[in-house]
């Protein structure tokens, strides 16, 4: 089978475009784009949030919704205050602002992803990527960790790891 024929390389290729189709619209529209929506999306869902808990909700790393909640906050969609059970870390919390950004980029966003889903079989498609994630899951609980990544270290300190 040709690599571009496989289940894996059509689900990033879905992904790839799904993704492109909502970052023009809520750029265009909105000036956003999906990666930051998806923050604000987890924060009306959630609640008030720890960044961590906003990573594995959406299964990034911590410094990349750092990067992502920056210009949410400048532009007044999102606030971030210590946490009190850990101070070293924020809790983040859509803004009214934020909310309503959201209330008024649903509906197109909703629109742009009409003909990407046109004559889909929504029931048959989430079983079969719920089983495609079971699956994923454990496969990864099956393979060994990766070794620690060696990270260099201040003056020479070459003992720190990742």
């Amino acid at each position: 089978m040709e690599f571009k024929d496989s289940t894996f390389y059509k689900l990033g290729r879905a992904t790839q475009l799904i993704t492109h189709v909502a970052d023009t619209y809520l750029e265009s529209h909105h000036g956003l784009r999906y990666s930051s929506f998806l923050v604000l999306l987890i924060l009306r869902t959630k609640g008030p949030s720890p960044q961590h808990v906003i990573a594995d909700a959406l299964g990034v790393s911590r410094p990349s919704i750092t990067q992502r909640i920056a210009p949410l906050v400048e532009r007044g969609l999102v606030s971030v205050e210590r946490n009190p059970e850990s101070p070293r870390s924020v809790v983040a919390s859509l803004t009214d602002e934020g909310l309503g950004l959201i209330n008024e980029a649903w509906p197109g966003l909703e629109r742009a992803f009409f003909t990407v889903d046109a004559d889909v079989d929504h029931e048959f498609l989430t079983e079969q990527l719920d089983l495609l994630i079971s699956n994923a899951t454990q496969a990864l609980e099956e393979l060994p960790a990766p070794p620690a990544v060696r990270l260099a270290g201040r003056r020479g300190d070459s003992s720190r790891t990742a």
